[in-house]
C-alpha cells in the first residue's frame, strides 16, 4: 500500500481497532485500550519509514541535477586547461 492509501484508510483502522479491542478484551475501558493503541502505533510506524523514504527521493532527485551541472563546469574548466596547453605548445 501506498503513503496515501495508509492515511486514507487511518480513521477506518481505528475505528476498527478499537471494535477488536471490545470483542477480544474484557468489559473495562483500560483494557480496550492497552490492546487498541499499540494497534494504532503500529499502522502509524508502518506510515512513518513509507513517508521518509518519499522524502528522500525528493531529495535526492536534487542533487542529481546539481552534480550533472557541475560535471559540466568541471568538464569546461578542463576543457579550457587543455586547449591553453596545447596553444602553449603551439607557440599561438
Amino acid at each position: 500500500m501506498t503513503l496515501e492509501q495508509l492515511r486514507s484508510i487511518r480513521p477506518y483502522f481505528i475505528v476498527i481497532a478499537f471494535i477488536i479491542a471490545a470483542i477480544v478484551t474484557p468489559p473495562d475501558v483500560v483494557s480496550q485500550l492497552l490492546l487498541a493503541i499499540p494497534m494504532c502505533c503500529c499502522l502509524k510506524w508502518d506510515c512513518l519509514p513509507r513517508g521518509l523514504s518519499a522524502k528522500n527521493r525528493q531529495l535526492r532527485q536534487i542533487p542529481q541535477m546539481a552534480i550533472t551541472s557541475l560535471h559540466g563546469c568541471r568538464e569546461d574548466r578542463e576543457l579550457d586547461r587543455i586547449e591553453a596547453e596545447e596553444r602553449s605548445r603551439s607557440g599561438g
